[in-house]
């Protein structure tokens, strides 16, 4: 799941490139998947991968997204894990993403199902807008932020009382904060979440990035989050 935190859309022309051996490569059209996604909008890039036979674990090489031949944003890549098979059937793989965020301070993104189910058993949400703080704004240390995301429930359940927004891992600042939803959320409506957080002490680029939790503590739907440039000097 990649945001466009740009100023311009990404278009027809927007497509994947596969680094090799420092030579951008366009990924063909029939085996990757590049959404037009206007600026604040997520949505998901996907690639098709030919798994080794081996077991063992693998590394393919990193991709960028491009425009006018020229890379862009996050560099991304997957590893796979090939392991024993409990039948004779062809071994059993799981592909794991990673993206390395080259313009921010957010050095660590942990492995995520390249695959991921969009909603738990109906639950998914959708994230619609930034309501303030747009990506890279400059701060002062320690400024109290109150930072407001617009989701919509685009699942097949409601929202019960009791979900949460909670931070996850990635972040670099933010990582207690916390904001409970007091009233159920129904299907196909809009609401705007906000949680209260603290810019740190230390210049430069920090990121927080939160999803919801249902009562239950299962994570679903889109991951939302806030970049922010602390300054000294505003």
């Amino acid at each position: 799941l990649v945001k466009n935190n740009g100023n311009s859309p990404w278009n027809s022309a927007t497509y994947l490139g596969m680094d090799i051996n420092g030579h951008l490569k366009p990924v063909p059209e029939c085996d990757c998947k590049v959404p037009k996604l206007l600026p604040g909008e997520s949505g998901e890039v996907s690639v098709r991968l030919s798994l080794p036979s081996k077991i063992g674990e693998y590394k393919t090489p990193f991709f960028f997204l491009c425009y006018d031949g020229k890379r862009f944003g996050h560099r991304l890549w997957a590893t796979m894990l090939i392991v024993k098979p409990k039948s004779i059937d062809a071994p059993v793989n799981e592909v794991v993403s990673k993206a390395d965020v080259k313009y921010s301070s957010a050095e660590s993104i942990p492995k995520v199902h390249a695959k991921h189910a969009s909603g738990l058993n109906g639950l998914s949400s959708h994230f619609i807008k930034d309501i303030n703080f747009p990506d890279n704004i400059r701060v002062a240390p320690g400024q109290a932020i109150k930072k407001s995301w617009s989701l919509k429930n685009n699942g097949s359940l409601p929202w019960l009382s009791g979900t949460r927004l909670v931070s996850i891992a990635g972040s670099t600042f933010g990582h207690n904060a916390t904001t409970v939803l007091t009233s159920k959320v129904e299907v196909g409506a809009q609401r705007n979440v906000s949680v209260d957080i603290v810019a740190p002490l230390e210049a430069g680029s920090h990121t927080a990035r939160f999803q919801l939790v249902n009562p239950q503590g299962k994570k679903f739907g889109h991951k939302v989050w806030v970049t922010i440039n602390v300054s000294r000097t505003q």
